[in-house]
C-alpha cells in the first residue's frame, strides 16, 4: 500500500512543475477568462476592424503566451493555410509578434 503523500510533498511536486513548464505568476494568479473579457472589452472601447479568426487567435495568444501555430491549429476549427494566412497579417500589423 502507498501511504498518502504530506503536504509538503504535494506542494513540492507542485513547485518542480511551475519551475518546468515555466509558469508565470500571472498565469497561475489571474484566470485565463479574465484575459479573454479584457480583450473583448477593448474591441468594444475601441473599435477595431477584425475577423472572427484573428480575434479567436489574438485571445488564444493572450492567455496562453508563447504557442505555436500547430497550438493554434489544434483549438480552431479552420484550416491550416486559414490559420497560417491570418496569423502572418496579424504579425504584419503588430498584434503579434513571431519568435
Amino acid at each position: 500500500m502507498q501511504e498518502e503523500p504530506t503536504r509538503q510533498t504535494v506542494l513540492g511536486k507542485v513547485l518542480k512543475a511551475i519551475r518546468k513548464w515555466s509558469f508565470s505568476p500571472r498565469e497561475l494568479s489571474t484566470p485565463s477568462q479574465t484575459d479573454l473579457i479584457f480583450i473583448l472589452l477593448s474591441v468594444d472601447e475601441f473599435p477595431v476592424n477584425i475577423s472572427y479568426v484573428k480575434l479567436a487567435i489574438i485571445c488564444y495568444v493572450a492567455t496562453k503566451g508563447k504557442v505555436s501555430r500547430k497550438d493554434i491549429a489544434e483549438v480552431l476549427t479552420k484550416d491550416y493555410s486559414t490559420i497560417a494566412h491570418n496569423f502572418i497579417e496579424l504579425v504584419e500589423q503588430g498584434y503579434l509578434r513571431e519568435d
